[in-house]
């Protein structure tokens, strides 16, 4: 790994800014294609500190619109074929989802094509939901559980291999368009006041730093408009709960979700409260807006489970809840890959893959691109 102190003059192909999910998968796509010197310079001590590693891990094919939902069925592909080389990083539990069709779309569903369960069936899988109150129950058989931290270690390897290189404790300063071309980006010191410490420069750079992408980008006159939201989770005792592999189940009409961890239980109530990046509370208490959540549905015994730990993360959405990915139109070689939302696990592998793309000279789809019909924004471009 590179030293922050090392980093001032350097010069790369390919700077991204993020050493999460999205940022390590884009640089690793690109150092697989032969595009070096590539830099991730990421403000934390290790990879995926916020977003990336503060989720369920739960890998989830069908989305909210069709065109997420093509990004979500080749994410999990590719991880599907690197669970080939990295044996333990998936588990093929499929996932039982409770939802009504205004909110998961027939074009959506028909990329995965679940089986439509009744209610019987339903309940072999999971007695538990003896309050269930009925429903349209999707069983999908390709969905699963990825091990997350398993995940960031093999982008990591892969990244390096390819001749790549993080700067951990390195926070990315304001950027700055050169007459040349290309950028040059102040380089602070994590760990001691933020001072600047150096610059970098690159021929291209990419945005991956999730909730803290407007506030960055803005900083450098490349503004948009992020919703950044809180949302809990929770781990309990497993109450009687045989450890079976069982399908993670997710119930969008009462708003949870319940993934089975050997002798525990993780949940989440599914809360979506507005927040600062980095500023993770809740309104509610955690534990009891989850207990209110789940009593309409799971067996009463769900009441007496015993919670273990219980953390919060955050989730960052575009205005119309697509991802912005690609270049963006205002200014050549700067890329995005933010507002993954709640899809950023399962897509992240895509993601790399079609922002990698972007950086070596592919159009973006206009779903993904920035445009001021997608964001409010001054469309000023970078001094």
């Amino acid at each position: 790994m590179t030293s922050v102190s090392g980093l001032s003059g350097e010069r790369f192909e390919v700077v991204v800014i993020g050493g999460g999910l999205a940022g390590l998968a884009t640089a690793a796509s690109l150092g697989a294609q032969g595009c070096h010197p590539i830099l991730v310079l990421e403000s934390e001590t290790a990879p995926g500190a916020h977003s990336s590693g503060k989720n369920a891990g739960l890998v989830r094919q069908a989305a909210e619109d069709p065109q997420t939902t093509e990004l979500c069925v080749r994410g999990a592909e590719l991880i599907r074929r690197r669970q080939q080389r990295c044996p333990d990083l998936f588990q093929q539990s499929g996932s039982l989802i409770i939802s009504d069709e205004n909110h998961v779309p027939a074009s959506s569903w028909a990329q995965v094509e679940p089986q439509i369960l009744s209610e019987d069936a339903v309940r072999q899988h999971y007695p538990e939901l003896q309050a269930w109150p009925g429903g349209q129950a999707y069983w999908t058989p390709t969905d699963g559980i990825i091990d997350v931290p398993k995940l960031l270690g093999s982008l990591m390897e892969d990244l390096v291999s390819g001749g790549g290189d993080v700067a951990f404790g390195a926070a990315a300063g304001r950027v700055k368009k050169l007459d040349s071309g290309g950028f040059q980006i102040e380089v602070r010191a994590s760990s001691s006041g933020n001072p600047v410490i150096g610059e970098v420069l690159c021929d291209q750079l990419v945005i991956a730093n999730g909730a803290w992408a407007a506030e960055f980008s803005g900083a450098s006159d490349m503004p948009i408009s992020l919703n950044v939201t809180n949302r809990g989770c929770l781990i309990t005792d497993s109450g009687g709960f045989d450890n079976q592999v069982r399908p993670w189940i997710w119930s969008d009409l009462a708003g949870w979700y319940l993934r089975p961890m050997g002798d525990s239980l993780l949940w989440s109530a599914c809360e979506e409260e507005e927040a600062a990046a980095g500023v993770l509370n809740l309104s509610t208490d955690l534990e009891d807006y989850w207990r209110e959540k789940v009593k309409g549905s799971w067996d009463p015994s769900g009441q007496s489970l015993k919670r273990l730990s219980s953390w919060v993360g955050q989730r960052t959405f575009c205005p119309d809840r697509k991802f912005l990915l690609g270049e963006d139109s205002r200014c050549h070689g700067w890329h995005w890959a933010v507002g993954l939302g709640g899809h950023g696990v399962t897509c992240a592998l895509a993601v790399g893959e079609r922002v990698a793309g972007s950086v070596l000279g592919e159009d973006t789809p206009a779903d993904w691109a920035w445009s001021e019909d997608r964001f409010v924004s001054s469309s000023k471009s970078l001094p």
